[in-house]
């Protein structure tokens, strides 16, 4: 009978599952507050130990080989199991469910058709969504962790990039009515423009003002105005006019058909999504978990 393979250490499995998820020792080590360099010295201890190789080493990034793509799933799988029994021991540190606070629209457009993947992965952690767009700050009297759409930079907290965004003209298909879309920006101006009126004074520049400017076109005449992101998407999906949205709140629809993109003209926003923590030492389990699966699903 062969002894028992020999199993790698935990930071090190660690580390892996962050280099694989991303295919980047560079993103890895931000991700892990340590040189590329590190990351990439424990990868080639790691294949060393298995006797195995987990990544091609490219000119122009990494790529996982089969038995990586395969090792990356086993890992994150046991690495999310055990995080999970970890948050059911520790839970009664804090009483009540975790707490997550997000925008209400980025709670409706991106999260909410994801959840059902924590719950698979997390089926012991009682979760509790603050989707309020007057968002706590993260801490005791406030939620676990939250997730903004901002500059990132928050008195007494720490924040980690989630993931950037640009903004792009959208419409419901039967706007066009069966005629040629939009080929050119100045073509927009002979369709009702949907306006986002919730849009923070540093993100001007991606309204409909600032895309327009961009593309080298004066304000239109009338159009509608709405008060958040979420309102805007279900006037374009209803035919009412063009929409200028975030094109991660978009996608989902997008790929289904039930929206179109007009034009290619595409500007990146002023903010991003930032994952919010309480300042001082490391979140607890469920805050961990719950931080490191919204991370893989940003990052697929």
């Amino acid at each position: 009978m062969p002894p028992p393979a020999q199993m790698p250490p935990l930071p090190m499995l660690r580390v892996f599952e962050a280099a694989a998820r991303h295919e980047s020792f560079r993103r890895a080590a931000e991700e892990l507050h340590v040189t590329p360099a590190a990351v990439s010295l424990r990868m080639r201890e790691l294949e060393a130990l298995l006797g195995t190789r987990l990544f091609e080493r490219r000119p122009r990034g990494l790529r996982l080989t089969a038995a990586g793509r395969d090792y990356r799933a086993e890992v994150a799988a046991a690495m999310a199991r055990i995080a999970d029994a970890t948050a059911r021991l520790t839970a009664p540190g804090r009483d009540g469910p975790l707490r997550v606070g997000v925008g209400r629209s980025f709670a409706l457009l991106w999260l909410l058709p994801r959840l059902a993947g924590f719950r698979l992965a997390h089926p012991g952690i009682d979760l509790r969504l603050d989707a309020d767009d007057r968002l706590a700050d993260p801490g005791p009297a406030g939620p676990d962790l939250a997730v903004r759409f901002g500059p990132g930079r928050y008195a007494g907290l720490r924040s980690e990039l989630l993931m950037a965004d640009s903004v792009v003209p959208v419409c419901a298909p039967a706007l066009l009515g069966g005629g040629a879309p939009p080929r050119r920006p100045a073509d927009l101006l002979a369709f009702p423009l949907l306006h986002d009126d919730g849009l923070h004074a540093e993100e001007t520049a991606t309204g409909w003002p600032g895309w327009l400017a961009d593309a080298g076109l004066g304000m239109p005449g009338a159009g509608i105005h709405l008060p958040d992101a979420a309102l805007v998407l279900q006037a374009a999906l209803l035919g009412q006019g063009v929409a200028l949205v975030r094109r991660s709140l978009a996608e989902a629809h997008l790929a289904a058909g039930r929206l179109v993109r007009v034009l290619g003209h595409e500007i990146p926003t002023a903010f991003a999504y930032w994952i919010v923590l309480p300042g001082g030492g490391p979140p607890d389990a469920r805050a961990a978990a719950f931080r490191d699966w919204i991370r893989r699903e940003a990052g697929a």
